[in-house]
């Protein structure tokens, strides 16, 4: 009699079809509920980048104007036009749209740590 193999997966395999399909809906259920999720994320992250664009057209405007000498003394009136908001807007548009989009891989990565713990399944199974 020859010696018996190691199992390779930690959990015992579904009893029936009906395990098996039951499994199949959680997953789907799971990927469809994050699908909505990233969808609301990746909005948000485009309106903070078509504000981003907004600020590099308003700084370019500004530069523009001062180039021609036009409307300088219309431009220091104005402190939320200034270059230095605009700069300081334009810098912190840039951090938020990295720090959401790292939040975002580490959300998903842990995500599906957790579903990997709650359904049994070994780590690179997830992937």
């Amino acid at each position: 009699m020859s010696p018996r193999k190691p199992d390779l997966c930690p959990i015992s395999p579904p009893r029936g079809m009906l395990d098996n399909a039951f499994f199949g809906f959680k997953v789907v259920a799971a990927e469809v509920a994050w699908r909505i999720s990233q969808s609301i994320h990746a909005y948000e992250i485009r309106q903070l980048k078509k504000r981003l664009r907004l600020e590099y057209q308003a700084l370019g405007e500004h530069s523009f104007s001062n180039t021609l000498d036009r409307d300088l003394e219309h431009a220091e009136d104005n402190p939320e036009r200034s270059v230095a908001a605009a700069f300081e807007t334009v810098s912190f548009l840039k951090e938020e749209i990295a720090r959401l989009e790292l939040l975002w891989e580490s959300k998903r990565r842990d995500m599906l740590a957790a579903r990997a713990r709650q359904w049994n399944l070994r780590q690179n199974d997830a992937n």
